[in-house]
């Protein structure tokens, strides 16, 4: 058996899977979630229940759909030297960790251990 048998991909949570769960539109939840100018509209305890919904189900916003939407290009490129060095993956583990705290989308480039390609 092989473990894609055993733990099947899960699938992304989107907007409106929150919507169904909390109750409320799409539109009001992308609101909320986005913490747009319109929110302020909405009353507190909707706020809540909405925000507990999308916890509840593992949401997780689409950095792709985001930039988007936007028209705003929230990556930020890392070029390594050579990305086999174990000093190297520590590195970039903590510099993917920040970035999508952040919301920023890694694009990485290896060198090869080649200084022209750097």
């Amino acid at each position: 058996m092989t473990n894609s048998k055993r733990n099947p991909p899960r699938r992304t949570i989107t907007i409106r899977d929150v919507a169904k769960a909390s109750g409320f539109s799409a539109t009001t939840v992308s609101i909320v979630l986005n913490n747009a100018p319109l929110a302020r509209y909405i009353p507190p305890q909707t706020k809540g229940k909405i925000q507990n919904a999308a916890k509840k189900l593992g949401y997780h916003p689409n950095i792709f759909a985001k930039s988007l939407r936007s028209k705003r290009n929230h990556t930020v490129g890392v070029m390594v030297f050579d990305i086999t060095d174990p000093y190297c993956t520590l590195i970039l583990r903590g510099i993917e960790n920040s970035l999508y705290q952040a919301s920023y989308l890694p694009i990485l480039a290896d060198a090869h251990n080649e200084r022209p390609r750097f």
